[in-house]
């Protein structure tokens, strides 16, 4: 191979390489920073301090001294506000590493919150959004004692809403009443009402299946019981039928397949509920031989 095309070659390869090793350091080039709008903002009225303001975010609130409740030494922690998924939070950050948020009432508190209310957020008990997390939501409003249990009634903000409990018996609040303005005494009666209603039969899951197998079984045995009364209605119609001409019990239990004594308690059923009235029995004609 002349030497011309090997060098032409090498520096192909090279410069191949090169532009793979340049195209890798683009790719990891960072990448700008964007950051959402506030709800109460919009991109037409949107200004360049605004956004500048959301791209600096999160905004660091200041720092402040915290005694651990557990071994009393005392640390200082920092303090930021950012907005996320689920709205404005704080994000308190000890020196160990370990964060521990606060939701902040609106998104403009982003950029005005100082270190005095932050502090005063995270003295509070944290609401979590799952079971068992954080402690129990305050009740939006007490009522007193219900006059029928003597329990104490409050209003309280469920999942589904706001709702009346005295702690064992909840009824969800009606649409026509509000939590704030509601009279005690009506939601005394909406509570009692509730209690006289019972438990709901609505089931779910496997609870649902078993109560419907149950009603079904149920449902299932009652034509059972109608069966075998609407056979023993109709032999008693056949034994009072028998026992209107004359014949002995002997006789009409054979002709009917049964036994005397349970003609005997048809007969004796028929008069204590019918009112029936037999006749005398007649002997039966002995047979002729020929």
């Amino acid at each position: 191979m002349p030497a011309g095309e090997g060098e032409t070659a090498a520096a192909g390869t090279a410069g191949s390489a090169g532009a793979k090793k340049g195209s890798k350091k683009a790719d990891a080039a960072p990448r700008p920073k964007m950051a959402s709008l506030f709800k109460t903002m919009s991109p037409e009225s949107l200004t360049l301090e605004d956004a500048l303001r959301l791209l600096s975010l999160p905004r660091e609130v200041g720092t402040y001294e915290e005694a651990n409740a557990e071994t009393g030494e005392v640390s200082q922690v920092t303090v930021a506000a950012n907005n996320g998924r689920y709205g404005p939070y704080l994000t308190k950050t000890t020196p160990d590493g370990k964060s521990e948020t606060r939701s902040l009432g609106s998104e403009d508190e982003i950029f005005t919150v100082d270190v005095d209310k932050a502090k005063e957020l995270f003295s509070q008990p944290k609401y979590g959004r799952g079971r068992g997390r954080g402690a129990a939501k305050p009740p939006l409003r007490e009522l007193g004692a219900d006059p029928e249990t003597g329990k104490p009634v409050t209003i309280k903000d469920g999942r589904f809403g706001a709702y009346i409990t005295d702690g064992e018996t909840n009824r969800t609040l009606p649409r026509q009443y509000a939590p704030e303005t509601i009279e005690p005494a009506d939601a005394f009666r909406l509570l009692a009402e509730k209690r006289a209603a019972g438990p709901s039969t609505r089931g779910r899951g496997g609870r649902g299946r078993a109560a419907s197998a149950k009603g079904a079984k149920g449902t299932k045995a009652a034509p059972k019981v109608n069966a075998a009364e609407a056979k023993r209605a109709e032999r008693r119609a056949e034994v009072r039928k028998l026992a209107d001409k004359g014949w002995a019990n002997t006789r009409i239990a054979e002709k009917i397949g049964s036994t005397a004594a349970t003609v005997k308690g048809d007969i004796d059923w028929l008069t204590a509920n019918e009112g029936y009235t037999r006749p005398a029995v007649v002997a039966k004609a002995p047979s002729s031989k020929k």
